[in-house]
């Protein structure tokens, strides 16, 4: 007996084309389900589009805010640096990469870091970094500080929020 499916790429479903988008947000900053979950839940709850505060949180994450700033290459080396500690946010030493950095607080390198071959390589890479206008960057003296909340057009994601609001909104 023959078969008569067709063979080769299927069209995907609305769902399937949700699917994808919340993968692609998921893999780009390097999140479990789990947290993926609880970012948008902590969204829905909050007053105002929940898509925009969604990837606000998703932004605002201390790996995120490292990588921004052009101090890690990939969110993957950004989420290492926090975790051995050579990120301090106002003064105090983060280890947690999903730490919340808010308006206002200044993120820099350990000074016993700062002498450290990861950072030295950084340095001449630094000048050519576009630091998002959300962020202020001291690129000398490795330090920023979050000035602001992100706006979707400042941020410009590789993802489609609405498609992200629209599958857990099932």
């Amino acid at each position: 007996m023959i078969s008569t499916k067709k063979k080769g790429k299927s069209r995907l479903t609305p769902y399937g084309i949700q699917l994808r988008e919340k993968q692609k947000a998921r893999f780009y900053y390097g999140i479990t389900e789990k947290q993926m979950s609880n970012y948008f839940n902590r969204a829905s709850r909050s007053l105002g589009n929940s898509g925009e505060i969604f990837m606000q949180l998703l932004e605002t994450r201390l790996d995120n805010v490292v990588y921004r700033l052009g101090w890690a290459s990939s969110h993957q080396k950004a989420r290492q640096l926090v975790n051995h500690g050579h990120i301090i946010v106002d003064g105090k030493k983060v280890t947690i990469p999903s730490y919340r950095v808010k308006a206002g607080q200044s993120i820099g390198v350990r000074q016993a870091s700062q002498p450290g071959k990861m950072f030295q390589e950084v340095m001449p890479v630094l000048e050519k970094v576009q630091v998002p206008g959300w962020i202020h960057s001291e690129k000398k003296s490795l330090e920023g500080k979050v000035v602001g909340m992100p706006t979707l057009t400042e941020v410009n994601p590789l993802y489609d929020v609405r498609l992200i609001t629209e599958y857990y909104s099932r």
